[in-house]
């Protein structure tokens, strides 16, 4: 009997699934002597909700900031990381133009430390992109 009344109430949950995406609403579909089916379908509301629903958004902010905060400053890290990528090879480029044109040892010295110094900045930025907790 058991086995019986579940399917008969699943296939009513079935029917009332879609008549409200239809939008119909609960209580033009079922007869009188299913109100207790329609009456745990209707929504409640109270005075209280809007303290309620400030303590369920602040614990929501409390759950979702973290992994927002740690996305952004894993993506901060990467674009860091490019732009002193970026600068390494302009220090590059221009050590290599200095070279060709006129070669003097101290300026292309220096665009080759710079290339150096912006490459590591680089590579530790990409790096601790990938340790971001």
């Amino acid at each position: 009997m058991r086995g019986r009344n579940a399917s008969a109430l699943r296939k009513r949950f079935r029917i009332l699934a879609c008549a409200l995406a239809l939008g119909l609403t609960p209580l033009s579909l079922a007869p009188a002597s299913h109100t207790r089916l329609t009456a745990a379908i209707r929504l409640y509301y109270n005075l209280s909700m809007p303290a309620n629903m400030l303590t369920a958004l602040w614990r929501s902010c409390r759950v979702t900031f973290p992994p927002l905060w740690r996305v952004a400053r894993q993506v901060f890290h990467e674009a860091a990381g490019a732009m002193f990528i970026i600068f390494a090879a302009y220090g590059v480029l221009a050590a290599w133009r200095q070279w060709k044109t006129r070669p003097v040892l101290w300026i292309v010295g220096f665009a080759v430390v710079y290339a150096l110094m912006m490459t590591i900045f680089g590579l530790v930025s990409f790096r601790r992109a990938r340790r971001v907790r």
